[in-house]
């Protein structure tokens, strides 16, 4: 486990509704002891990772379509026109 930043221990204040003062060495201790097991990881930042695992697991293009399959060939255009 790696020692918690001050931006760290910011985000972790504001999510818990806690003043943060970077500038009292109290306050600082105070916050690293009431969470010694501090992952790293913000409530924003768990969230992003989350979407971009959905965003992953999402299922993509398949290999056999093409965007040509789109575009009408002329013989096509001219069946649609006289019908």
């Amino acid at each position: 486990m790696r020692p918690m930043s001050v931006r760290e221990m910011d985000a972790l204040c504001h999510e818990r509704g806690i003043g943060f003062d970077p500038a009292e060495p109290y306050e600082m201790a105070k916050v690293i002891a009431g969470h010694p097991a501090w992952e790293g990881h913000s409530a924003a930042q768990e969230l992003h990772e989350l979407r971009g695992a959905w965003r992953r697991e999402r299922p993509r293009i398949p290999e056999w379509f093409s965007a040509e399959d789109l575009v009408w060939q002329p013989w096509e255009r001219e069946a649609a026109a006289a019908a």
